[in-house]
């Protein structure tokens, strides 16, 4: 049974009536996002402060010096940096183990 012209038209007319709808929704989700997206432009940025901030300590070493602390780095395995912070924190443990000592012994 073949379809008549009149009922094709209408079929066509009604999904083009469709198309424009879906177009229309579109056109107005795409509204919604530039209104936003034009709301935030004004809104500071917030940074995402890190917890920990490092320091830079430089300073002028003895070649001497520079040789042993690369030769004990090898040695142990870690990097020249890693070595010297351990030695820091050990002689941090020494100055409060000594000072602990001297008011117990005062």
């Amino acid at each position: 049974m073949e379809e008549k012209p009149l009922d094709k038209m209408n079929r066509v007319e009604e999904k083009f009536e469709d198309a424009m709808m879906l177009i229309e929704e579109i056109k107005q989700k795409l509204q919604d996002k530039n209104k936003e997206i034009e709301r935030l432009k004004g809104t500071p940025q917030i940074k995402k402060v890190s917890e920990k901030k490092n320091s830079h300590l430089h300073i002028l070493l003895e070649t001497s010096l520079m040789n042993k602390l690369k030769a004990e780095a090898g040695d142990k395995n870690v990097s020249i940096a890693e070595l010297v912070r351990q030695k820091l924190r050990g002689s941090e443990q020494l100055d409060r183990i000594e000072r602990k000592i001297d008011l117990l012994s005062k």
